[in-house]
């Protein structure tokens, strides 16, 4: 990494709370508000049938000033964290202007309209998959592997092998599953069209 001088290393581990369907991440956000974060790196892992999330932050080891006051505890409530492409999104109808703007890294945001009807069945898909098999839905697949899904159309179990970070254990898991989710999309868009 270069320059290591002055660099600090923390660990947190973040339990996954099935009530709030998030991480519980109260520690890592207040750690992160108080020093300059330089790099940060999440692993997942399970274990007696609870799921984590460890992270490691590369910090400069100074506290930083603080800036403002700290949130009100309804507010630190409401700032738990959501699996990653969830968060900022307005709930339909929304009219709070208080309410975050859409992450432009959400990769939702990348999805032109056809695309992200693709990529809310395979939400769908991935939602009931991970119930049933008792799962948190970012172990079954994460949203910036389903938008890539969208957007390369895999034919075969072979195309997904290519989604970075997807990993060949889900390709044989789930592959020919989400196969079938895109052709039956792509068959009602067909149908959609020719109307």
């Amino acid at each position: 990494m270069g320059n290591d001088a002055g660099k600090q290393v923390r660990l947190l581990t973040l339990r996954f709370d099935k009530a709030a369907g998030c991480f519980d991440d109260r520690e890592l956000r207040r750690f992160c508000d108080q020093h300059h974060v330089l790099q940060t790196e999440q692993q997942f892992f399970a274990q007696d049938g609870e799921h984590f999330m460890a992270v490691t932050v590369i910090h400069s080891g100074a506290p930083q000033a603080k800036q403002g006051a700290k949130p009100a505890p309804e507010q630190q409530q409401q700032q738990r964290s959501r699996p990653k492409g969830d968060a900022g999104k307005a709930a339909p109808g929304s009219t709070n202007p208080k309410q975050k703007q859409p992450d432009p890294a959400d990769p939702y945001n990348e999805l032109d309209q056809g695309e992200r009807k693709v990529y809310e069945a395979l939400r769908a898909w991935r939602t009931q998959i991970a119930e049933k098999q008792s799962l948190p839905r970012y172990a079954v697949a994460k949203n910036s592997h389903l938008a890539r899904i969208v957007k390369l159309r895999p034919q075969s179990r072979d195309d997904l092998a290519v989604i970075e970070g997807f990993g060949l254990q889900r390709v044989e898991r789930y592959g020919a599953q989400i196969i079938d989710v895109l052709a039956r999309e792509q068959g009602n868009n067909g149908r959609a069209r020719a109307r």
